[in-house]
């Protein structure tokens, strides 16, 4: 699996490090064929992370599973055409910033496959927009396999949120 994962900002310091060893031991384990990270604000890495860091205006030229980690994210790399299933981890964007509208819009018309950081983000998620989650990756631990199970569109645990195009 190729996969992508589109971040606000490289300032984060602890998303990056959880990013950083989901990614390594993906690449480690076989599970993923190739990863690249995306971001609008770039930052210091501190850590080692085996995969390309770029800026999100070479979204354009990826194709694979690109995990988004809040809805301006989503929203953006949605305008690319390229070969891309976009997925959304709800619950790592701070609340604050979440626009409710658009995470509506793009759970209900755009049928975004959505995961989420912790059960009381689930709750949340669905309380808001009805749609149950692929499942449920807490800072990063065991989405490989979550995006994984998610084959052809079709998930042995997903109720709703798989597109059907």
């Amino acid at each position: 699996m190729n996969l992508g994962i589109y971040i606000k900002s490289l300032t984060d310091e602890q998303q990056v490090n959880n990013i950083a060893s989901c990614v390594n031991d993906g690449l480690q384990n076989k599970k993923l064929k190739d990863a690249s990270i995306f971001y609008d604000n770039i930052g210091k890495v501190n850590t080692n992370i085996n995969c390309g860091l770029f800026n999100s205006t070479d979204v354009w030229n990826f194709s694979g599973k690109l995990l988004t980690t809040s809805i301006e994210t989503l929203t953006t790399a949605m305008k690319i055409v390229n070969n891309i299933d976009f997925y959304y981890y709800f619950g790592v964007e701070k609340e604050e910033n979440l626009d409710i509208f658009k995470l509506l819009r793009v759970t209900q018309k755009h049928k975004i496959k959505v995961i989420c950081n912790s059960e009381d983000d689930e709750k949340k998620l669905y309380r808001i927009t009805g749609v149950n989650p692929l499942g449920i990756s807490n800072n990063f631990i065991g989405i490989i396999d979550l995006l994984n199970e998610c084959n052809n569109e079709r998930c042995k645990n997903c109720k709703n949120v798989c597109r059907a195009e």
